[in-house]
């Protein structure tokens, strides 16, 4: 026999139930404490058994200890129900099928019994079919990348470029420069590499742009710690405010100038006057009153930073262009209707510092400016003493300019390489080189020289003459149709800058982390708050039958089925011997019954009605030795199988 240590039977305490409750609680404890564990961790098998296994198990320890518990509670719930006041006899069929099930507790919550707190247990019962499930769906799955140290990732940076040709012509050429100084003439190139980058990057996108760069990623996945490389920046400024309106009586318009027709459809003379828009660098564009539009956009492109209007104070500025377009204009137009904007884009070299990812094998980059400063002590002309090509027939009298621009007359002298920030440098092969490349991809000269200077400024332009379009250079046809050249010119400076990192002298490149794709365990919380609510709330529920049944100071007798075979032997004449369920269930429908169980000193007696009806009087004999007296008395008389509803004497056993 197994008895507590003041000598109750295990059975006629709470001490199970406690426990169960604590295990259920130490349960639901062990799965959070594992989850979080094994929260961001990769799935695993260990001999076979997973995780979910894990939790499955102590899902069904929580889940059963839990039920034992709160249908023991609801069990001695009935019999707490009647012995405080007289109850309907089909109360104790109602809370006992709710001890036995959810079923059970759904048919309780419709009756009168569910306003008591019985109900708090009954929705336990109830709600409790879902532990199982929701602690299954707190065990989730992602899939993340996890990055790890990999020489074999790598992307291109560059801290010197010296891609080119330039070379002084030193045999025949001698000419004599604006700037009094007599220089040989010269000869310079792009690499092809950034020839080919300059074409590329004016007529794609950025994000095709971007994927150009040159870098290595086996996963599909990496990424790099944030790195600084030589680059080319960009911007656009809208010149719109700066444009001037006016009238030219200068004859013929300024596509005459640009594009003679062939054939001498126009006249170089002309009677109505020509309406004109102006920038204060000398950019222009007009077109005759009341005709179709004819010159559409004009360009004025410069590696001068002193005829820039906008980009004048870059000191490591390699091409401007200034630019007057008419909006939306067509062949239909007459002018001046059509709108006219006017901007100015900027290319110069600088210092960027890039955070690079790579992700499914998109490279994804992001760009922050980190110098774009000229060390005063770089871009020098070196001494004629060191100038291998330097003759008596290259006279200089005069300091050369200390611009970056590339005029092939005037650029002879030898210099010191152009060094941004700390320790990023262009070699003066570069230089010229690319601003040979940029001349020959974005200026033509136009084909009739203007006496009144109006072509001047202007060195690229797009024009319309019956529906034909003409665009010179042909990069113009991109850049007229752009509908957003700031996103353009951003394009060209990237696509040059993969050219600068891609073959920069020594080939630099960053290692990098590459990423493996893994399922990971993601916990989702959230389901873990109702098998936490209903824990509580049995252990509230069981707290509160352990506290009313001291209170009552009745039996602990639960769910078990010995009392209720003890009370059916006394109280079975009320059902006048039929044993059918039904018959039964009807009776019971019909009367009530109040049992003092905390007397144990109270005998419930069945004896028979002495009215001979086929009725029972039911008689509680007080046994106890100090007082024996009946102390009330109840007869039930129950009608036989045919009796009606009108007939029906209801009985009550009142035991005290």
């Amino acid at each position: 026999m197994i008895s507590s240590s003041k000598g109750k039977h295990v059975e006629d305490t709470w001490y199970l139930h406690v426990l169960a409750v604590s295990g259920s609680t130490l349960s639901l404890g062990a799965i959070a404490i594992l989850l979080g564990i094994y929260d961001g961790t990769p799935i695993f098998k260990w001999h076979g058994v997973t995780l979910n296994a894990v939790v499955a198990v102590l899902a069904v320890i929580l889940k059963g200890l839990l039920a034992f518990a709160i249908s023991d509670a609801i069990g001695q719930s009935k019999w707490i129900w009647i012995s405080r006041q007289q109850r309907p006899l089909q109360d104790l069929a109602l809370i006992d099928n709710a001890s036995r099930g959810p079923l059970g507790s759904l048919q309780l919550l419709y009756r009168s019994v569910a306003r008591s707190s019985i109900s708090l247990g009954a929705i336990v019962v109830i709600l409790s079919v879902a532990i199982d499930p929701f602690i299954q769906l707190a065990v989730g799955t992602t899939d993340t990348v996890m990055y790890k140290n990999d020489s074999s990732t790598h992307i291109s940076y560059a801290k010197r470029y010296s891609k080119g040709y330039f070379t002084p012509l030193v045999t025949d050429y001698v000419v004599k420069s604006t700037d009094g100084n007599t220089y040989f003439k010269t000869r310079a190139d792009a690499d092809f590499a950034m020839k080919s980058a300059m074409l590329y990057g004016v007529s794609q996108p950025d994000d095709r742009v971007t994927q150009q760069t040159n870098q290595s990623c086996p996963s599909a996945n990496c990424t790099w710690a944030p790195f600084q490389s030589l680059a080319v920046c960009s911007a656009c400024n809208d010149l719109s405010d700066q444009l001037e309106r006016g009238f030219s009586d200068k004859g013929a318009p300024l596509d005459i100038f640009l594009d003679p027709a062939p054939s001498g459809a126009y006249a170089l003379k002309n009677t109505d006057p020509n309406t004109e828009y102006r920038l204060p660098n000398g950019l222009l564009l007009d077109n005759m009153e009341h005709q179709k539009s004819t010159t559409y956009m004009t360009g004025y492109g410069t590696s001068n930073a002193s005829q820039s209007l906008s980009f004048s104070s870059k000191e490591t500025l390699l091409w401007s262009m200034a630019m007057i377009k008419l909006a939306g204009a067509d062949t239909f137009s007459e002018w001046p209707k059509p709108p006219v904007t006017a901007l100015e884009c900027g290319l110069w070299y600088c210092v960027n510092e890039y955070s690079s990812v790579v992700v499914n094998g998109s490279l994804v980059e992001t760009s922050a400016p980190a110098s774009s400063t000229r060390s005063p002590k770089s871009w020098q002309v070196l001494p004629l003493s060191e100038q291998p090509h330097f003759t008596v027939q290259q006279k200089i009298k005069n300091p050369p300019p200390d611009t970056l621009n590339y005029y092939e007359d005037s650029s002879s002298l030898l210099r010191t390489d152009l060094q941004l920030g700390a320790g990023f440098n262009l070699t003066q092969t570069a230089i010229y080189g690319i601003g040979k490349a940029m001349n020959e991809t974005f200026l033509v000269i136009p084909a009739v020289n203007d006496t009144s200077g109006r072509t001047r400024f202007i060195n690229s332009y797009v024009l319309a003459r019956g529906g034909a379009v003409t665009y010179q250079p042909t990069v113009m046809q991109t850049l007229y149709s752009s509908p957003n050249l700031d996103a353009t010119f951003a394009a060209l400076a990237k696509s040059m800058t993969n050219a600068i990192r891609g073959n920069g002298d020594g080939s630099p490149a960053a290692t990098g982390r590459a990423g493996t794709y893994h399922v990971l365990f993601e916990v989702n919380w959230p389901y873990l708050i109702l098998p936490a609510t209903l824990v509580l709330a049995g252990a509230a529920f069981l707290l509160t039958v352990i506290h009313r049944t001291r209170a009552a100071g009745i039996a602990v007798w639960c769910s078990n089925v010995m009392p209720s075979v003890a009370l059916g032997a006394r109280l079975g004449p009320i059902f006048d011997g039929d044993m059918r369920l039904s018959r039964m269930s009807g009776i019971a429908k019909l009367q009530s019954a109040q049992y003092p169980i905390s007397s144990a000193a109270s005998k419930p007696v069945a004896t028979e009605n002495a009215n001979g009806d086929g009725g029972y009087e039911m008689l509680t004999v007080d046994v106890a030795p100090e007082d024996r007296s009946r102390l009330n008395r109840s007869v039930s008389d129950v009608s036989d199988d045919g009796m009606r509803m009108g007939e029906r004497r209801h009985s009550q056993v009142h035991l005290v």
